[in-house]
């Protein structure tokens, strides 16, 4: 009697990844309608079924794409803030340092050899300034933003909390634009910049973002 080899089982937590990885490159890719479930489980190599047995729904799909890269990031940014802590004698840190924490994990990452990564800044971009993503990825991005304005409020004692709430959101705008890599910056200096040169991005942001926090403060 010949006995068949079964195939070696693929682990659940692996299939689950999959589909984050296969989802979060076509969200980049395409906008959130544009993408259906059929495209998702093919890229996965997973049957289609699984998208419902793991997310129960696309919106739900969306928002776990989001929710794995939200809390590694915010992990590092925390790390980040600590450390600038640890390195400062003062109760506030200077603005530098908070943009610093917000924005240099990011950088790493998007500099990084994970496509992953890569597909989830281009995401972050469109998230940031759509009602609609804003909507579906709602809650996740609001724990981190809260610790951030309030080391903001410790750093400009003299600002209301309505000043640093949209403080903190210029912060996040600027950010997401230009980590979008959208090309317009090559359109305004005749190819002379690069929107995916984000190093020399960075060099110029965070004194820009500084500035422009400080400037809000009744104290300026």
């Amino acid at each position: 009697m010949t006995m068949t080899a079964k195939k070696p089982r693929v682990p659940a937590a692996a299939t689950r990844e999959r589909l984050l990885d296969a989802a979060e490159a076509l969200f980049a890719q395409h906008e959130f309608d544009a993408v259906t479930i059929r495209e998702v489980a093919e890229l996965a190599q997973a049957r289609l079924g699984l998208n419902h047995y793991y997310f129960k729904s696309k919106e739900e799909l969306f928002r776990q794409v989001l929710a794995r890269r939200v809390e590694e990031l915010s992990k590092l940014r925390l790390d980040m803030l600590a450390r600038f802590r640890s390195e400062t004698n003062t109760a506030a840190l200077p603005v530098e340092k908070i943009v610093e924490a917000m924005i240099h994990p990011l950088l790493e990452l998007s500099l990084g050899e994970d496509e992953g990564w890569k597909s989830y800044v281009r995401l972050n971009g469109r998230v940031a300034t759509s009602e609609k993503y804003l909507r579906l990825a709602e809650g996740l991005y609001d724990p981190i933003a809260q610790i951030f304005i309030e080391e903001l409020g410790r750093s400009l004692p003299s600002c209301s909390r309505a000043q640093l709430e949209w403080g903190f959101l210029f912060l996040v705008s600027v950010m997401s634009g230009t980590f979008s890599e959208s090309g317009r910056v090559e359109r305004l200096s005749d190819g002379a910049q690069r929107s995916s040169d984000l190093s020399a991005a960075y060099r110029a942001m965070v004194p820009f973002i500084a500035a422009g926090l400080r400037a809000i403060s009744p104290e300026k």
